[in-house]
Parts: structure tokens; sequence; C-alpha cells
């Protein structure tokens, strides 16, 4: 009999199969637009920040602030949301990400106050992540899972793209940062509009207690126990540390290059910070193609050997995209030795773009394959928790 990570990769549905069922659209939604809304707030509050401060070392810390709560918290709401009723979760904690947007607006003139606010909205966010990822299994059949899956990498992902570099420097040049909160606040209220149709059974998990703890135990000391418990069950299974392992390495280079992209543009490339959505968009669409193709892929080559492969290739193509002014002189030199006369940084432009297509289709390749075998490797009864670890393992680097 086929394993259950055999069906998921030989799943033949498409996108347009898992959102034909109505759950699971409402859920996709939900999270389309918390997504923008988050990474709209990220890069409003380092503007804010910038604007208050003119100092990268406040600017580093704003960044410390909001990833900080998944390395503390991460743990305790694993076992918090596979208690849970996950259609709560995903409905109170957008309405207080919403609520906490506003401090930014009333309470934005105070570098503390922004720090605290951030803090607590990030808090927040570590219920909300593992609850939308524990229920995606619960709203769409098995074969379909890998789709499912492949949906929410593109969506995560392209809301980096919609909100952090396209979206959000549109509004606050267009209407100004506070037009951008209440832009956050109308998201996040919309969000949990949509958590609220979701059918309440199909997001509740029975209370597991932990293995080696009683049933009347503490909380501090469950929570304890059960977060030691979970680095077990991960580390016994090697293919399930293995994947969180290379969701780990893309999540922290994709932050990093969020971070670099409008230095790189303009200090690289030649070009204006503002253009860096143009810049960046081959990798957008690399990283559509690549989870667009990743169902029929899986299909010939396994999971865990693709994802070693594509790993493979981004440290090649990150080397590539290091070297490639010294490359694109020499492009140059040689073209006009046939008798043209392009200018290096037409080359450096085309090289560069060339190379974050690839990579994004090499990102694709291992995030689709490597988030599909967390979800299938992590039990029902464990799957929020190994999620909150995933997320905190994921920050504590991205910290380092």
């Amino acid at each position: 009999m086929a394993s259950p990570v055999a069906a998921v990769a030989g799943a033949p549905a498409g996108f347009r199969v898992v959102l034909r069922n109505r759950n699971f659209t409402y859920l996709w939604s939900a999270q389309l637009l918390s997504q923008i809304a988050q990474n709209l707030i990220n890069y409003a509050v380092l503007v804010k920040v910038e604007e208050l401060s003119h100092s990268t070392t406040q600017v580093a810390v704003t960044i410390v602030a909001f990833i900080l709560p998944a390395v503390i918290f991460g743990p305790i709401a694993g076992v918090f949301v596979d208690r849970m009723d996950k259609k709560a979760i995903l409905v109170y904690t957008n309405l207080l990400r919403g609520v906490a947007t506003l401090g930014f607006v009333f309470l934005g003139g105070s570098l503390p106050a922004i720090y605290v606010i951030l803090f607590v909205s990030s808090a927040i966010n570590q219920l909300f992540s593992p609850a939308e990822g524990a229920s995606i299994p619960m709203l769409v059949k098995r074969d379909q899972l890998l789709n499912a899956m492949s949906l929410f990498s593109v969506t995560f992902y392209s809301a980096v793209v919609l909100g952090f570099i396209i979206l959000a420097p549109m509004a606050i040049k267009l209407a100004g940062l506070d037009v951008a909160f209440y832009l956050t606040v109308a998201m996040y209220g919309a969000a949990a509009g949509l958590c609220v149709v979701l059918p309440g059974r199909t997001v509740r998990i029975r209370a597991v207690p932990a293995p080696h703890e009683p049933p009347h135990a503490g909380w501090h000391v469950e929570s304890r126990s059960q977060f030691l418990n979970d680095l077990v069950y991960i580390l016994d299974k090697p293919e399930l540390t293995a994947a969180i392992i290379q969701l780990t390495l893309i999540s922290t280079l994709l932050l990093i290059m969020g971070e670099v992209a409008p230095g790189f543009t303009n200090r690289v490339l030649n070009l204006s910070a503002e253009d860096t959505a143009y810049v960046f968009l081959p990798m957008g669409a690399g990283l559509l193609a690549g989870m667009l193709s990743t169902g029929r892929l899986i299909t010939v080559v396994p999971k865990q050997l693709l994802t070693r492969i594509s790993v493979t290739a981004i440290g090649v193509l990150m080397f590539g995209i290091g070297i490639s002014p010294p490359l694109s002189n020499i492009g140059s030199r040689l073209t006009q030795a046939a008798g043209f006369r392009p200018h290096a940084a037409n080359w450096l432009v085309g090289v560069d773009l060339f190379l974050f297509l690839l990579l994004g289709i090499a990102f694709a390749y291992v995030l689709v394959p490597a988030q599909t075998l967390v979800q299938e490797l992590a039990g029902d009864e464990v799957r929020g928790r190994v999620i909150s670890i995933q997320l905190m393992v994921s920050s504590a680097f991205t910290i380092i």
C-alpha cells in the first residue's frame, strides 16, 4: 500500500480543484489578506522608526521586536493551538492584530510604544500561523494536500512581494503612514470575517496530554514537557527534521533578500530603489512557475531528492548573483569586441534578472515539498506544535 506521502506526491488535482472547496477558499482568502497586512505593517513600521530615529540600530531593534516572540512563545503557542478550537483562534487573532495596529496610529510617536505594540502583535501571530497550518489538512482531501500547500506557499511569498515591496511603498507614498495602517486594520477585519464562516467542527482537535505527564499537570509543566517531547518526536523522524531545516534556510534567505533588496537595486544595479519591485519580479515569476510545476515533477523525483538538489542549486545561484558584476563586465567586453556597444549595466541587470528567475524556481522546489512533508509526517495531534517549532527555529536563526 502506498504511503500517505506517496499518495500526496501523485496528486493530480490543481489549484482550481482545491479552490472549489468553499471552506478552503475562505481560509486561503483569509491567509492572503492577513499576510499582505502583516507585510504592509512590517514595511510601514520600519519607515516610521527610520523617520523617528534615523538610526540603523533602532531599525535592527524593530526587526528583533517582531521576530523575538516566535522564539519565546512558539512552543507554548503550539501546545495551546492543539488543544483549542482553531476557528476561534483564527478569528480572534485577526481581530486582535487589527486592534494592535491602531496603536501605531495613536501611539506611533514613541519608539518604546512601537516596540511594545510590534512585540504584542507578533506574539498574537504565533497563535494564528500554526492554527492556520494545522487547519489545512482538515479542510482538504489527502490527495489534494500537495496542491493546497502549493497554493498557500505561493500566497505566503507572493504576499511578501505584494505587501512589503509593492503595496506598502505605494500606499505610504500616495496617502501616508496612517492610511497604510488603517488599510491594514481593514484587511485584518476582512480576514476575521472569512474565518467566522469556517466550520467549527473541522478545526477542533481533542486535547492530548503529554506522553510523560499526568492529565492534571500544571500548564507550565505540561508545556515544557510537551515541548521536549515534540523535539524528540521531530528528531526521531530524519525526513521531518531535514524538511524543517530546509524551510528554515529558505525563510532566512528570503528575509535577508527582502531587507537588502532596495540597497542591492540601488548600489549594485545602479537603479532607483523604487525599481526594486520590478527587479525582483522575475524571482516571483519563477516562484510561481516552480510551485505550479512541483506537483507534476514530484511524481518522478522523490521529494527529499528534489529539495536537496534545489538547495544546492540555490547556493550556486546565490554565488552567481554575488559575482554577477565582474561577469557583466566580461560580457560587455566580449560584446564590444564583436562590434556592439552595450553598457555594462545592461549586462548586469540582464544576468541578475535571469538568475533571480532560476532562484525563484529553486526556492519553490524546496518550499512546497518540504512544507508538504511537514504536514504529512506530523500527525494530527502534534501538527500545530510542530509548525510552531518550525516557526520558532526559523525566527531564532533570523535573529542570529
